[in-house]
């Protein structure tokens, strides 16, 4: 292995693993994250391409469907309904 293979792989012991930073990624299009979180995130990011690219799909994705979606509003509920059987699905 060499130096920067051995540096990166003591960074990602340090951080989030793959599931939490996406989880993270998820719920910080529907809100902000703390400060904390924004850090490790970013960090992971710097080492995980995979990540990163989930990022900027999930990015594209909401562009896509903010220009296509409907202009009426869907009630709260079915909101959360919808936030419910995602998490199900993305772990």
């Amino acid at each position: 292995m060499e130096l920067k293979d051995n540096i990166k792989f003591w960074v990602a012991s340090k951080l989030p693993a793959c599931s939490d930073v996406t989880r993270a990624v998820s719920d910080s299009m529907d809100g902000p994250q703390g400060f904390r979180k924004w850090i490790n995130v970013r960090l992971h990011m710097l080492i995980c391409d995979v990540c990163a690219r989930y990022e900027a799909q999930l990015k594209f994705v909401r562009r896509v469907l903010a220009t296509k979606a409907p202009t009426e509003s869907m009630p709260p509920e079915r909101k959360e309904a919808m936030k419910a059987a995602i998490r199900k699905i993305v772990p």
